[in-house]
């Protein structure tokens, strides 16, 4: 027995019996407000992609898990199915046919998804009711008042109805379904009674005729409440061939030649008479549709169990009105109503339920006989017996003299005692009773008096030599065989050694002998009968720890290893370790504590969100409300028990929810993929519509979004998606729950590949789309190649003129290389001039510096001495006067040499002040010369003048320039020997703007 620390005192009125079998069915439902677009749900398909099909009152509607797409009619298309009552649909594999009230029969192309209306007869244009094709493409058309309509292979039409007069005739010309046997016989329901077809003679055998039941119906198709009680309105074959044939007078049972086996109607627990739908499970159970609701038909047995649809916001009673059937390809019935659409799972993976007659179950024990005893929290046990599926609530005596108790858990011990933990008043004990027997026997009860540690207890353990091991709210206490208890606690002083403090609220053995308990503060391991233990408790950010201090239950394994549940996760112990390893039983709900577990083949826990199983491969599998789990908070159902059957229980709200892991199936029916749209730009279309789908596209129509549709309808919201361009590698890339993926692709061929995973981790085949972006016009090959010649041409054009240029340029740079060296020469030439110049000039200012310093020297000479003999009184003042006029002319020739030293700098400086004024350069220059004549005649020197022209009138500086002609001629005549010559030459031009003064010795 597990339980866990979570009180919840409830108080219900305890009944003496109780039928604990629920009829309920988890049923699912579906209506205007989630999107169906309409009511009276006459038909249910499943086309081969995977999409169900429902035909309403007010046209077709196709669903994806997800949402609904509406067909309706379309004013602008001729070939748009019209806005009518649809009555029936067949699916034929490339095509679904459609047949309408009113408007005829219209053929959908699965592939080009377009309705197209399909000529038929005039006569049969309106009334249709239903339709079906043989596996020969014969088409097969049912009216409500014109007979049935057959057009062969050929596109023949035959006509047959009812004669009177003919009994190889249709029994009436209301046809209202078609069924194949497995034999290939056609079996055709009417109005009155069942017809078998012989297609080669034309005629039919008659079944359940009542003779005084009107042949040709006065009532449309969708007056199903109205229907005559001779009509068939649906068929379907058992496994042992025989039929059964829902009627508007009951259920009939025909063996294989059509005589009744069995009539059931509302005396044998029918809702209504008016069987509108049929279908078979695998179970061996019949589901039948009436105007009343679904009930279940053991074909064994033919006993009825109601069954109870439940509501939906909005349910009204038409929702019970059950007027189609369908299973889906992963195993979800459909039930097509006149007010909304229910399913529910028919797989082997769904609970079993049973309801409670009170609140919560705190204690659960499954006997040898069977017999399951439940603890309440009224002080009474619950006792099921498997065989009546009867609960009888018992209130023992004992219990009643100490008030009321919650009943925490119960254990049979060795001596085939029953032990009753219970929540103030310790622990109680009966006789066990016999298997025909639920009387319990009071024998003796345990408590603080006997010296338990606390008489709230939480859960009880019994070894094989009579030991009862009872967890409390203080610690743990050990009851021997004889009575004696032992008590422990926690010691403060040797905390890691000891118990844990209370409250101790599991208490189990491992495989090999050693105790366990569960505690507030983690968990600990005793391997000496309790005298010391080991303590394991929550260390933060310790993944080797158990994930939370407070831990709940206790579940050994085979193994070795111990499963405890957690306030977090399920952890798990391993013996060969000694660490804890975590298992989040839910990880997309925020609360993942487990309340209880149980260990076998596989580990199966209880959780906040509903019940987990991890199997040997380490695959988390999840169940909630889509397996049978009418409440999915486990937050209050406290106990879990694998009884000696093997048949797990465990404690919900009001119920116990029960499984046999022997015939417990995963649902591994492969999903199917479909691409439903294709979104081109800002255009989307169907799948079949979209351009990509008939012809190339062009480069620019490279922006694709593809939506696509996965169909498992146990859980179609967890279903994942996977992706591949098979161009681009093998590899798949995860959308998640994401239904769509946009690509922008380059020209070239695709082939893109979509799949989907179920809830169970099961892929479905791929669903490939090829499509081909063509390249533009600009990288078609013969553009390349017309391209190529043209790049050809032109290069060798290029070619040639470049090898022209290349000549012409060679050519130029020859010349340019002879001209620039003759440059070089000459810039050689000057450049050598010019040195030969600085050396000039450099001697030049040598020597000018040594004509400065004796021209210096001797006005200095002339200077100093006199003054320097009359310092030392060697000279009178008459010798002063006669040399005063010398010294006065050095100084002032000194002045004038130092001037005309400035006069040079400045000229040098660029600050030299030039004063202009018109002037002949030649006259001026003559009468300059001609003063220098008589000092040239006393050097006995030949001065002379020449000028290029006569008059030169110029704007010039006279001062400077006379000093400038003034020293050279000076210098000339200074440095001439006598008998010598000093010529001053004027070149000028003839517009006298350029001239040179040339001033030459011998």
């Amino acid at each position: 027995m597990r339980a866990q620390a979570c009180l919840v005192v409830a108080a219900l009125v305890a009944l003496g019996s109780v039928q604990a079998q629920d009829s309920t069915v988890r049923m699912e439902w579906l209506s205007v407000q989630d999107g169906l677009p309409g009511t009276g749900i006459t038909d249910i398909v499943q086309d081969p992609a995977g999409y169900l099909w429902f035909a309403t009152f007010f046209g077709v509607a196709r669903y994806d898990g997800l949402r609904f797409e509406y067909f309706r009619g379309d004013p602008f298309d001729p070939n748009a199915l019209p806005h009518s009552t649809i009555l029936d649909l067949f699916d034929a594999g490339t095509h679904l046919w459609v047949a309408t009230e009113t408007d005829g029969l219209f053929r959908f192309d699965y592939a080009q998804e377009e309705f197209a209306p399909v000529e038929t007869p005039e006569a049969i244009f309106e009334g249709l009711t239903t339709v079906h094709e043989q596996g020969d493409g014969t088409l097969l058309l049912g009216t409500w008042m014109g007979g049935m309509y057959r057009r062969d292979p050929s596109g023949k039409w035959s006509h047959f109805q009812h004669d009177p007069a003919d009994p190889a005739t249709l029994t009436s010309n209301y046809v209202s379904a078609f069924k194949e046997d497995s034999s290939g016989r056609l079996w055709v329901s009417s109005g009155n009674g069942l017809n078998l077809f012989d297609a080669d003679a034309g005629t039919f055998r008659q079944f359940l005729v009542v003779e005084d039941e009107p042949r040709t119906p006065e009532f449309r198709p969708t007056d199903f409440p109205n229907y005559p009680s001779a009509a068939s309105l649906a068929l379907v074959e058992a496994p042992d061939e025989t039929l059964w044939v829902g009627t508007g007078n009951g259920l009939v049972h025909l063996d294989r030649e059509g005589a009744v086996l069995r009539r059931i109607g509302t005396g044998d627990g029918l809702p209504e008479s008016w069987v509108h739908a049929l279908f078979l499970a695998e179970s061996g159970k019949l589901w039948v549709g009436t105007i009343g609701g679904p009930v279940l038909v053991d074909l064994a047995t033919y006993r009825v169990s109601p069954l109870d649809l439940g509501a939906h916001p909005g349910a009204r009673r038409l929702d019970r009105f059950v007027l189609s059937m369908h299973l889906d390809h992963s195993g979800v019935l459909w039930l097509g109503t006149a007010g909304a659409v229910a399913h529910v799972r028919t797989a082997s993976d769904s609970f079993d339920i049973i309801s409670l007659p009170f609140m919560t179950a705190m204690g659960i024990l499954e006997d040898a006989s069977g017999r399951l005893w439940v603890g309440s929290t009224e002080g009474t046990v619950g006792v099921w017996q498997p065989g009546t599926g009867q609960f009888e609530v018992i209130a023992p005596p004992a219990f009643s003299r100490t008030g009321a108790l919650i009943l925490r858990d119960i254990v049979i011990d060795s001596q085939g005692r029953m032990n009753v933990a219970t929540m103030g008043q310790g622990v109680f004990r009966f006789r066990m009773p016999a298997a025909n027997s639920t009387e319990l026997r009071f024998l003796d009860r345990i408590s603080r008096q006997d010296g338990l540690s606390d008489d709230v207890v939480y859960a009880l353990t019994a070894d094989e030599d009579g030991t009862l091991w009872v967890a409390n709210q203080t610690g743990l206490d050990r009851v021997s065989p004889d009575g004696t208890v032992h008590s422990m606690v926690s010691n403060p002083e040797a905390r890691d050694r000891s118990v844990p403090p209370g409250p101790i609220i599991d208490v189990e053995r491992d495989r090999n002998g050693a105790l366990w308990v569960t505690s507030l503060e983690g968990v600990a391991r005793s391997e000496d009968q309790g005298q010391t233990f080991t303590r394991y408790p929550h260390i933060p950010n310790d993944r080797t720890s158990v994930s939370h201090p407070y831990t709940y239950t206790l579940t050994p394994s085979d193994d070795g290893s111990v499963w405890v549940t957690t306030y977090s996760a399920l952890d798990r112990w391993d013996p060969d370790t000694g660490a804890f390893s975590h298992v989040v039983l839910d990880p997309e709900l925020p609360l993942t504590s487990t309340t209880c577990a149980l260990a076998g083949r596989h580990i199966w826990a209880s959780t906040f969100s509903g019940i987990g199983r991890i199997d040997r491969s380490g695959r988390l599998v999840h169940y909630g409300l889509e397996h049978g789990l009418s409440a999915v908070d486990f937050a209050n159902g406290t106990a879990c028990h694998r009884g000696p059957s093997g048949r797990l229980y465990f404690s919900g709200r009001n119920k116990l929810y029960t499984v046999d892991p022997a015939t417990f199936r995963d649902n591994l029916t492969p999903p199917k993929t479909a691409v439903s749209r294709v979104s081109l730009g800002e255009q989307t279309y169907l799948a079949g519509q979209w351009p990509g789908a008939h012809r190339r596209l062009a480069h620019s129509e490279n922006d694709l979004t593809f939506h696509f549709a996965g169909f498992h309808y146990e859980e179609p919201a967890r279903l994942t998606f996977t992706y591949r361009l098979l161009e681009q590698g093998s590899r798949w890339i995860d959308l998640g729950t994401t239904r769509s993926v946009r690509l922008s692709l380059q020209p070239g061929a695709y082939t893109l590949e979509v799949r989907s995973r179920s809830a169970m981790g099961v892929y479905s085949a791929p669903a490939a789309t090829r499509f081909l972006i063509r390249r533009p016009w600009w990288g078609m090959p013969a553009v390349w190649l017309g391209l190529f010649v043209l790049v050809g041409v032109a290069l060798g054009a290029g070619y040639r003129a470049r090898v022209r240029g290349l000549a012409k340029r060679s050519r130029m740079l020859r010349r340019v290389v002879r001209d620039r060296t003759a440059e070089l020469r000459a810039e050689k030439d000057r450049s050598e001039s010019q040195a030969k110049r600085l050396v000039e000039l450099d001697r030049a200012k040598s020597h000018f510096f040594a004509n400065v310093s004796h021209e210096f020297r001797t006005p200095l000479t002339l200077i100093l001495g006199p003054l320097q003999d009359l310092l030392d009184g060697r000279r009178t003042a008459s010798d002063l006067r006669r040399d005063a006029p010398i010294m006065q002319r050095s100084a002032l020739r000194l002045l004038r040499l130092i001037n005309q030293i400035l006069d040079l700098s400045r000229l040098e400086a660029g600050t030299l002040q030039v004063r202009a004024a018109p002037t002949d350069l030649v006259a001026f220059l003559r009468g300059l010369v001609l003063s220098f004549a008589s000092y040239a005649e006393r050097e006995h020197i030949s001065l002379m003048f020449q000028a290029s022209v006569e008059r030169c009138p110029v704007m010039m500086d006279r001062d400077k320039l006379e000093k400038v002609v003034s020293n050279l001629v000076t210098n000339a005549v200074s440095f001439t020997p006598a008998r010598g010559k000093v010529l001053v030459q004027l070149e000028l031009a003839d517009n006298c703007t350029e001239g040179a003064i040339h001033v030459s010795d011998t």
